[in-house]
């Protein structure tokens, strides 16, 4: 055997596996996982990679040997039977924090760690269920990646006030998440107690952070005597004198609207998730990819480094629109410096560019089609309500971000009379602007 496939052996009957010692080879992803008979595994000394989730859920498999394995991964014996890992003391193996989730050892053990020589102090590798409330000793700390499960409906207090040194992992929180729309359960109690005068970037929205001898500082909102969420209240984060990354699905947050003020902000793909967001503001950001997630349903104003792009909410525009309309709020570098809205998208939309074959009424060759994946490929084309909703925004964003701003004024001054009509239909702040801007318009 020279190479083995992902999944090969995976929901299987087995209830032994042993490799010849000859074989020179890495176990892949989901190699033999729920098998639940398997018991006995004997792997060869050659083995330098543990795939994810290899043996995830085996409920027999109580020990296995890995005295040569370098790297082991994401859930590789996650929901196991396994008591007892033995690897080798004088090998530097890469553990993932959650290889060993939901296993006897995860319920036995209140920290997992490996103890460096001293002048690169401890290096903890995952933290155990039995830990609810913990004080790391008075040393230098690394937190690698995946080591923080924050797990629903349970606390945990993680003390670091009195490590001399701490560095956390890009990675070191692993959250888990509703599969509706993203958001990070909010039934999650994790606080973290930083050394004075640290700062992390790497801290997850979900988790709670203090700082020795100041005023906690929570990452949930504000709750009212009776439990419920202050979601009319004004978030607003206080400036960070660092660079501070945000993951995926990074800021999850409650409030209507959030104001962040940061020397250097860098996201990733979809970074905030929110259904409750209508407003935000952030300045000196930089990333790539699309920034909001699709569960943004209600924002309708964003200000990304000083420029402002009106949108209209889903409930609104439209389900279909209103994603393709966050599309719009992307990242990337022109010569040398980010760009954050990419408004040729609207534009695409306005001119009915984006609308699938499927719905258009003018001849599949009049119009280019789009073949990109999207999550809606059969866009319909937009209703003269809808084009208005955007033209007004589109008039009511900051003037550089649209080239093609004329084509957007001259719809506005084709269909005055429909849309003074609709006025009387729409939310306050578009029928004060469409009955202002007419009445600019018949002044000049």
């Amino acid at each position: 055997v020279r190479k083995l496939a992902e999944g090969c052996l995976s929901v299987n009957a087995l209830e032994e596996i042993v490799f010849d010692t000859r074989c020179d080879l890495d176990i892949p992803a989901r190699f033999a996982k729920r098998c639940r008979h398997l018991s006995a595994v004997r792997l060869p000394g050659t083995v330098k990679t543990m795939g994810r989730e290899a043996f995830a859920e085996c409920t027999a498999l109580q020990e296995i040997d890995l005295m040569h394995c370098r790297d082991i991964r994401e859930m590789a014996f996650a929901g196991s039977g396994l008591r007892t890992l033995r690897m080798e003391s004088s090998i530097y193996t890469l553990l993932d924090g959650t290889a060993l989730l939901n296993t006897p050892i995860d319920q036995k053990y209140s920290i997992i760690a490996r103890r460096l020589p001293p002048s690169e102090g401890l290096r903890i590798l995952a933290f155990g269920q039995k830990g609810c409330a913990l004080r790391l000793p008075a040393d230098k700390v690394i937190v690698e990646r995946h080591a923080v499960p924050v797990r629903p409906k349970r606390m945990m207090i993680l003390d670091f006030s009195l490590c001399t040194s701490l560095h956390f992992h890009e990675s070191a929180f692993f959250c888990t998440y509703y599969a509706d729309d993203g958001r990070t359960s909010r039934e999650c109690e994790t606080t973290v107690i930083l050394p004075e005068n640290h700062h992390n970037p790497y801290i997850p929205d979900c988790v709670n952070v203090q700082t020795a001898g100041e005023t906690p500082y929570s990452g949930f909102p504000a709750r009212t005597q009776d439990g419920s969420d202050l979601y009319e209240a004004h978030r607003t984060l206080p400036p960070f004198q660092f660079r501070r990354i945000l993951p995926c699905s990074g800021l999850r947050i409650r409030e209507k609207r959030l104001t962040v003020r940061c020397s250097n902000l860098i996201y990733r793909q979809e970074a905030i998730c929110s259904p409750v967001l209508e407003e935000i503001t952030l300045s000196r950001l930089s990333g790539e990819g699309q920034l909001c997630h699709r569960c943004c349903r209600n924002l309708h104003f964003a200000e990304i480094n000083g420029q402002q792009m009106y949108l209209p909410p889903a409930g609104l525009a439209g389900e279909e629109l209103h994603i393709w309309l966050l599309k719009a709020l992307s990242g990337k570098r022109v010569s040398g410096k980010y760009q954050f809205f990419d408004t040729a998208v609207i534009d695409r939309l306005f001119r009915g560019e984006l609308v699938s074959k499927k719905y258009r009424k003018a001849p599949s060759s009049a119009l280019p089609y789009w073949n990109d994946r999207c999550d809606f490929p059969h866009l319909r084309e937009l209703t003269q309500r809808q084009k208005l909703l955007i033209a007004a925004d589109v008039m009511r964003s900051t003037p550089a971000l649209f080239p093609n701003r004329a084509m957007y004024a001259a719809y506005l001054r084709a269909h005055r009379r429909f849309a003074l009509l609709l006025c009387e239909t729409l939310p306050e702040d578009y029928a004060a602007y469409l009955r202002g801007y007419y009445e600019t318009l018949a002044k000049n």
